[in-house]
């Protein structure tokens, strides 16, 4: 400590004084910004026990016609119950993929084959046989009822190699 020309005490600071001064300075910025999300993310599972069965009982018919779910459904699952979010991920995965793989179809026939083709490889003794089936007929569903789907002729087209 050092007294100033006004009498008043101070203490000299070096760089690494200061530099660890941010470093605190910093590390409660981001504890309080932790602190906020943790907030935030526990209101949005502060729910009465009639909302948390509505939301139960609504996700339920979604998992069970094959719907996709919504993020705030697939976050109170990845909170609520880990292992059924895994699947409804998994489930989401594939859809897109389908969804791909159909986009890319020449003709209806062609998606028909496509969606034969993947209910075909559900295995018979698959645990989770019933979801993937509903994920798939239901993505297959939501396909036909794109205009690409519409615009689709009803075979392919044969090539003359004449």
């Amino acid at each position: 400590m050092q007294i100033n020309n006004s009498g008043l005490l101070f203490k000299q600071y070096t760089k690494q004084d200061l530099y660890k001064s941010d470093k605190k300075q910093a590390g409660n910025e981001r504890d309080n910004i932790n602190d906020s999300i943790k907030d935030k993310i526990a209101d949005a599972f502060d729910y009465s026990e009639a909302e948390e069965q509505q939301l139960n009982a609504g996700i339920n018919a979604k998992i069970q016609s094959g719907e996709k779910l919504s993020p705030k459904e697939l976050l109170y699952l990845r909170k609520k119950n880990p292992i059924l979010y895994t699947k409804m991920m998994m489930m989401d995965r594939k859809r897109e993929i389908l969804k791909q793989r159909l986009k890319t179809c020449k003709s209806k026939k062609e998606v028909n084959d496509v969606i034969a083709g993947e209910v075909g490889m559900i295995g018979k003794k698959d645990p989770d046989k019933e979801l993937k089936l509903k994920t798939i007929l239901n993505t297959e569903k939501e396909f036909k009822k794109t205009e690409h789907y519409k615009r689709l002729p009803a075979a392919p087209k044969e090539q003359d190699n004449k």
